[in-house]
């Protein structure tokens, strides 16, 4: 634990309110003992001892923020037991803030005053210890901080790098998707050229079959006498027979009939 702050000092301005103030403060009333050296001081301004007696009061009430700046005023005391004792108190508010370095530092100007006190030692050695702890704190801090940033930054990267992968592995896909269709449609438009061929091949078997056999077609194209009519040939065997003999002209256009034999019965 940390030592007793230095008790209150008797002033000679003002001596009855300083006096008052510390029976309050024995009995542990720091408010009222505080607003007893407030009216010492407004009897003895430049009163050191009633400016130390607040500072105690006020640190009581652990209002040490007020209470440093009532230590620091008493340090201007010309009295160097005073002055060590208000570096002392000053030390203890400063260390009550965890303000371990500059509460340190406090503690060596009270020794400096006062070597041989032993409570000044104890609290410098309580200070240094609380010092190493925190800075040994404030590096697994700022380690801990800069392996957090590093875990967060390396998230990031990952994360990062598996959108990079899904946008490429989307573009390869779409990029598949896309040779897929195109490569489907020409597919599509060689089985209907091939179904147009099939469809075109039989014509141009017929023109190929009417090329290679003329004859055939002119055979094909020739009229074929109906019955009762003369051929052609022998229509220009007619005309070549013209100056012939009537008589041969009939024989070549009638032809006698063959008889048939016919069985009689018995």
């Amino acid at each position: 634990m940390l030592a007793e702050a230095s008790g209150p000092a008797l002033a000679q301005a003002g001596r009855s309110k300083v006096a008052e103030g510390n029976r309050l403060y024995s009995q542990k009333q720091f408010q009222e003992a505080r607003k007893k050296y407030l009216e010492a001081l407004a009897e003895a301004p430049d009163s050191d001892v009633a400016r130390f007696n607040e500072g105690n009061a006020l640190y009581k009430s652990e209002d040490y923020e007020k209470a440093l700046e009532a230590y620091q005023r008493a340090l201007e005391s010309q009295d160097p037991t005073l002055q060590a004792s208000a570096w002392y108190n000053l030390g203890n508010a400063l260390f009550q803030q965890q303000q371990y370095q500059d509460s340190l530092n406090a503690y060596v100007e009270a020794l400096k005053l006062n070597p041989q006190d032993q409570d000044f030692k104890y609290n410098l050695e309580k200070a240094l210890h609380r010092l190493q702890e925190q800075q040994q704190q404030q590096q697994q801090q700022q380690k801990g901080d800069q392996q957090q940033d590093e875990q967060e930054q390396d998230q990031s990267q990952s994360e990062q790098d598996q959108q990079e992968q899904q946008d490429q592995q989307e573009q390869e896909g779409q990029q598949e998707q896309s040779r897929n269709q195109e490569g489907g449609e020409q597919d599509q438009e060689r089985k209907q050229d091939r179904a147009g061929d099939r469809e075109q091949d039989p014509q141009e078997s017929d023109q190929q079959q009417n090329s290679a056999q003329p004859g055939d077609e002119e055979a094909s194209q020739q009229p074929q006498p109906q019955e009762g009519q003369l051929s052609k040939r022998a229509a220009q065997q007619l005309l070549q027979a013209i100056d012939e003999d009537p008589k041969e002209i009939r024989k070549k256009l009638v032809k006698p009939k063959k008889r048939v034999k016919v069985k009689r019965d018995w």
